[in-house]
């Protein structure tokens, strides 16, 4: 089956941080992205969907590791700057990493990871269809 690249034939979409969008078919999720092949997995093979926020652990990590090497410059100036480098350097993964949408599929043993622009209301009409489908079916 072809995969729709029109995004105005798709009742959602949206935008990806990294190039492309993201859109919800009648039965399928669509990928368009502009360095791979159009992608489409059928609503009935999505297993779950998860949407995160920013990792709060790893910030909280990071300033800590931050903090921790500018208190070591005053014992070791190169050592409490590797600190700290390494510290900003996971802080700024980090904030790269935010708005995570996770969607694990039957049958791929990694699931597929994209940063939509929005991602609470892309989170939101997926689990929308994945919802209706379900209604539909029973």
């Amino acid at each position: 089956m072809p995969v729709t690249t029109r995004r105005d034939q798709l009742e959602y979409h949206t935008d990806l941080r990294s190039g492309g969008w993201l859109g919800i078919d009648d039965d399928a999720l669509v990928i368009v992205r502009e360095s791979e092949e159009p992608l489409s997995v059928p609503l009935d093979d999505i297993a779950e969907v998860t949407a995160q926020d920013i990792d709060l652990f790893l910030v909280v990590m990071s300033v800590t590791l931050v903090g921790f090497g500018l208190w070591a410059t005053s014992r070791n100036v190169v050592g409490g700057l590797v600190f700290a480098t390494i510290g900003l350097g996971s802080l700024y993964l980090t904030y790269r990493k935010r708005n995570r949408l996770t969607i694990s599929v039957a049958g791929r043993p990694k699931p597929l990871q994209y940063y939509p622009v929005d991602t609470e209301s892309t989170y939101a009409a997926i689990n929308d269809a994945l919802h209706e489908g379900v209604s539909e079916h029973s």
